[in-house]
């Protein structure tokens, strides 16, 4: 006789065992509640981009678009990495904004031509 499992109650068969078609149906029916539940759990919770861009010593403001605003926005040039946590504040001449971040112009800015810069966006 089957015997099912702990969380979801699914039929765990034995050889022996004669099973129904409404048997897989109901395991599958248990299967998508659960799998629509976890969708719900996560929806509205932390998505991450992540990305890179090519510095081109520009000397105006560059814009780099994340698919939404970070809440937290860590920028990595390779021998350094800085965090920019709120939506307006300038850290090393980068901004949050909506549905990205600016890099202000300016010397050592994080736009360096030929420079590979690699970030992490928590929206």
């Amino acid at each position: 006789m089957a015997t099912y499992t702990e969380n979801y109650q699914l039929h765990q068969w034995v050889p022996e065992d004669d099973f129904l078609r409404t048997d897989f149906n109901t395991d599958f029916q248990k299967i998508d509640t659960a799998l629509a539940g976890l969708q719900t759990a996560l929806d509205g919770k932390c998505r991450i981009r992540e990305g890179s861009y090519n510095g081109n010593g520009s000397t105006s403001l560059r814009t780099v678009a994340t698919s939404g605003t970070p809440k937290v926005l860590l920028l990595s040039t390779g021998s350094s990495v800085f965090a920019v946590l709120d939506n307006g504040k300038t850290v090393n001449r980068v901004t949050v904004i909506n549905n990205g971040f600016r890099i202000e112009a300016g010397s050592g800015d994080p736009n360096q031509s030929g420079k590979t810069y690699h970030f992490a966006a928590f929206l």
